[in-house]
C-alpha cells in the first residue's frame, strides 16, 4: 500500500513539474510574442511618421517657393508700374 502511496506522490510530482515547465514555457513564448508584435507596431507607427512628416515638409516647400514665386511676380510688376510711371514723368518734363 505504501508503494502505491509513493508511486501516486511521484506521479504527482512529476506532473506538477510537467505541468509547471510548460507553464514557464509557454510564459515565454508569450513573452516572445508580445515582444515581436510591441516592435512591429512601434515600426510601423516610426514608419507612419516619417511619412508624415516627409509629406509636411513637401508641403511646406510647395508653399514657401510658391509664395516665393508670387512675391516675385508682385515685385515685377511694382517695378514696371514704376518704370511707366518714371517714363510718363519723362515724357511730360520734355
Amino acid at each position: 500500500m505504501y508503494r502505491l502511496l509513493l508511486f501516486l506522490c511521484k506521479w504527482e510530482v512529476n506532473t506538477i513539474l510537467e505541468y509547471s515547465i510548460i507553464a514557464v514555457v509557454m510564459v515565454l513564448i508569450g513573452l516572445g510574442v508580445g515582444y515581436l508584435l510591441r516592435r512591429n507596431i512601434a515600426e510601423g507607427k516610426l514608419n507612419k511618421a516619417e511619412t508624415e512628416v516627409a509629406r509636411i515638409v513637401a508641403d511646406g516647400e510647395r508653399l514657401a517657393e510658391s509664395k516665393k514665386k508670387k512675391h516675385y511676380w508682385k515685385q515685377k510688376e511694382e517695378i514696371h508700374k514704376l518704370r511707366a510711371d518714371v517714363d510718363k514723368e519723362k515724357s511730360r518734363s520734355t
